[in-house]
């Protein structure tokens, strides 16, 4: 996409020291809130913003609190499912544009002009893997599984990413520092949280959603590379 960014080698780097310090510096502030306002032990994975809010309006003798958050949190959610669905879709259909996914990817909607059966896919994918990680597992461990797959599918391209720099010369900077951060944020993924009802099977839902994926793309590669269309 550095095609619609003006002066992207600048640009870009920019704006991932702002975002980054800019979220760090919110999740730092938000999480220490939090604790100021209720024991760790009390913390909800799903609910806690609602249970700061909760205890905030408790402490400030007032009931509004929770309602108002509640909502910010419900516009906040549908904002991000807009630019998620948004983005998240439009990545396979470029890839199928380039041939490297089945055609279907790269199709519009005669009207919309949206890439619905991207859309449809992914959407359908995602309730696939809800449901599986749910399956046996609370609400909180079964968000939790989401969150560390994410992290695991979102860092393992990182690796190459960063191993691209270090081949490149770039090895004081991005290279070694962008490897060891991002090996760090899997290893970390993999640590179970205490309450979880099977160690064996939180790895192993955990593991194996990823390997799926990994999987599923390779043979993807490999089907629709230019390569294997020209034999």
């Amino acid at each position: 996409m550095g095609g619609e960014i003006r002066n992207p080698e600048k640009t870009v780097a920019r704006a991932a020291w702002i975002a980054g310090l800019s979220i760090a510096a919110f999740y730092i502030a938000g999480t220490l809130a939090m604790l100021v306002l209720l024991p760790p032990d009390q913390v909800s994975v799903v609910t806690g913003l609602v249970q700061a809010a909760a205890g905030a309006g408790t402490r400030l003798g007032i009931g509004w609190p929770p309602l108002v958050l509640a909502f910010a949190i419900g516009v906040g959610v549908t904002g991000q499912l807009g630019a998620w669905i948004a983005g998240s879709a439009r990545l396979p259909f470029v890839i199928g544009i380039d041939h490297y996914l089945p055609p279907i990817f790269s199709r519009l909607h005669p009207r919309w002009r949206t890439p619905h059966f991207s859309i449809l896919i992914l959407s359908g994918a995602c309730t696939v893997f809800v449901i599986a990680m749910q399956a046996g597992e609370n609400l909180r461990i079964g968000y939790q599984l989401l969150v560390d797959m994410t992290v695991v599918t979102y860092f393992v391209p990182f690796l190459y990413l960063f191993g691209a720099a270090w081949k490149n010369g770039q090895r004081a900077s991005a290279g070694w520092r962008g490897i060891a951060v991002s090996m760090l944020g899997i290893v970390l993924s993999f640590v179970p949280p205490p309450d979880v009802s099977s160690v064996w099977v939180f790895e192993g839902k955990l593991a194996g959603g990823f390997g799926l994926i990994a999987i599923l793309g390779r043979l993807c590669f490999q089907r629709f590379r230019p390569g294997a269309r020209a034999a």
